[in-house]
């Protein structure tokens, strides 16, 4: 299961937050700064695990998430897997 969160703390206090909690810590994290997207203060983050997991992940952020309408899910979505996938093609030159 795949979910992104937009919580309005940093990312150094995201991943504090994620990493404080063994079940939650399991998880492919992705955080991005959304300002650096172009979006308000906070942080965006991307969690692909077991279904307990990330529905706990949302328990351990409960108190920092934000509401994130559907055209923005869809942008800051698409924007992080078209970082992932510059990252692959890049390690593709290098090893390739």
């Amino acid at each position: 299961m795949k979910k992104l969160f937009f919580a309005k703390c940093g990312v150094n206090e995201a991943l504090k937050r994620i990493g404080s909690d063994p079940e939650v810590s399991k998880l492919s994290v992705t955080v991005r700064s959304s300002e650096s997207m172009g979006f308000g203060e906070g942080c965006f983050v991307l969690v692909s695990g077991e279904e307990s997991a990330v529905k706990k992940c949302e328990t351990v952020l409960s108190d920092v998430l934000n509401d994130m309408d559907a055209d923005t899910e869809r942008k800051v979505r698409k924007e992080i897997e078209r970082e992932g996938d510059d990252a692959l093609q890049g390690f593709g030159r290098i090893f390739g």
